[in-house]
């Protein structure tokens, strides 16, 4: 048994394998980081809390700093303070 596409399946088959293709233009960061590597440290204050948890905005602040130093594109420049 032998099944024909038709010309509009095909054409659609086609488009979207382009659209795939392409894509959204995600890439991953290369070597030199954010920027090329212009940007090597930022400082993260203390997240604004409105929760009801009334200790939980350093917690939060210090593991999103540790994420981003975890990466190595980006490096610690003052301690006592959340700076990344």
């Amino acid at each position: 048994m032998k099944k024909n596409i038709s010309k509009t399946t095909a054409l659609c088959l086609v488009a979207a394998f382009f659209l795939a293709l392409s894509g959204c233009g995600y890439q991953l960061i290369g070597g030199k980081g954010i920027y090329g590597g212009e940007i090597s440290s930022i400082y993260v204050s203390i997240f604004n809390n409105e929760t009801f948890e009334s200790s939980i905005a350093q917690p939060v602040t210090d593991s999103f700093s540790k994420e981003l130093l975890m990466t190595g594109f980006l490096r610690s420049t003052r301690k006592g303070r959340t700076p990344i």
